[in-house]
Parts: C-alpha cells; structure tokens; sequence
C-alpha cells in the first residue's frame, strides 16, 4: 500500500502540473486492451506543441482454470481469479508535430502494478507427531507488486474536431517485486524451495491502441 499511495502522489503531482500549464487535455481508452478484459483509461495534458505529461490507470481480471494431479493421482481441475491493477505516470516528447502533441512521439514512463490471484490451493509437506512426513493442503491467496522503469514510442493521428488515435508500444524494466502469500506456511515452503507463483520476468511490455478525444 505504501508503493500505491507513493505512485498515487506522483500520477496527482503530474496531472496538477500539467492542468496549470495548458488547456488541452487528452482522455483516451485503450482499445487493444478491451479485447483481453484490461480496462485502460488515460490521461494527457499538452504542456506545448512538442511535450505532454499525463499517465494511464487500468483494471484486468481473468476467471481461469489449471489442470493438476492430487495426492491418489487423480486428475483435478481447479478454477481461481487472477486480478491486476496499474498506475503508470508518464512523459512525452513529440517529433515535428504538424499540430499540438500529434505525430511520432517518445516516452517514459514508471508503472506500479499489482496482482492478485484467489481460490489457490497446494500442499505442503509438514513433519507430523512421529516425525515422518505429510502433505497438508492450503487454500491461499497470493498478492504480487513490482515497480518497472521503462520507455515508449508511438504516433498519434488528430482530427480537426478533436478526436484522435494512437498506437504505442513500450518496453521497460522491472526494478522492486514483492510477492506476499495469504498463508505463512505456503510463503515459507515456496521461499524454501525458491518458486513463486506467477512470478513476471524481468521485463516490462506495453502495446495499446488508443482512441480518445482532445478538449
């Protein structure tokens, strides 16, 4: 929660310089997106005709099923929910921009998401009362956070009316993971065996398609 609230004040600090800079504000939802249940809103400010600030929030959720053996070897299928959330500040400069912020542009930006996944189930092998071993089943949550650096590059084509699309593609680093399990038991007998559950690689991808109105 921390991270959150730290990202939270930097998306705020950004968005307020750029209300007092100009009056053009860009909203814009990515379409891309839409097609795998991620629901992007964004936000950009024009600054002057070359530089924006602004940022983007979204929303993801998947009911998804994985297929395992149980403790007789039967064949089990087990169904959980995997949730995401993302805040990503960001900054542009456009290149030979015919109008205000329109063209091919760079970008940075910092994201701070998160994910959650419910309804998971393992089993821990545990040493019993006459110390031999048995597996005992946990139902678990689990919570993961990371934090990526990254840079974006993209064009954006502006109507006379306003309206405008934009294609982006951006890649970047993840710099902070942090991984927290709803049972201490499951946390500590996956540290010990050195798996996490979901764990993302060290790159961060983005890719959207934007359509939006400039105001």
């Amino acid at each position: 929660m921390k991270s959150l609230k730290k990202f939270a004040l930097v998306a705020g600090a950004v968005f307020a310089f750029g209300v007092g800079a100009q009056a053009q504000h860009d909203v814009k939802f990515n379409f891309l997106g839409f097609l795998f249940n991620q629901y992007q809103f964004g936000y950009e400010n024009v600054l002057n005709e070359e530089m924006s600030a602004g940022g983007y929030l979204s929303y993801s959720i998947w009911n998804l099923e994985t297929t395992t053996f149980d403790a007789n070897g039967d064949l089990v299928t087990e169904e959980y929910k995997l949730s995401g959330l993302s805040v990503i500040p960001n900054f542009r400069f456009y290149f030979n921009p015919d109008d205000d912020c329109d063209g091919y542009f760079a970008e940075a930006y910092i994201k701070w998401r998160r994910r959650t996944t419910t309804n998971q189930q393992t089993s821990v092998p545990e040493t019993n009362q006459f110390g031999g071993t048995e597996y005992v089943t946990y139902d678990y949550d689990v919570s993961q956070s990371a934090t990526a650096l990254g840079v974006g590059f993209g064009r954006k084509w502006l109507t006379n009316a306003g309206f405008f699309a934009e294609t982006f593609f951006g890649i970047g680093k993840n710099l902070i993971e942090n991984t927290k399990y709803s049972e201490q038991a499951v946390e500590d007998y996956y540290e010990s065996i050195d798996y996490s559950d979901l764990n993302w690689s060290g790159i961060d991808i983005r890719v959207a398609f934007n359509v939006g109105w400039r105001f």
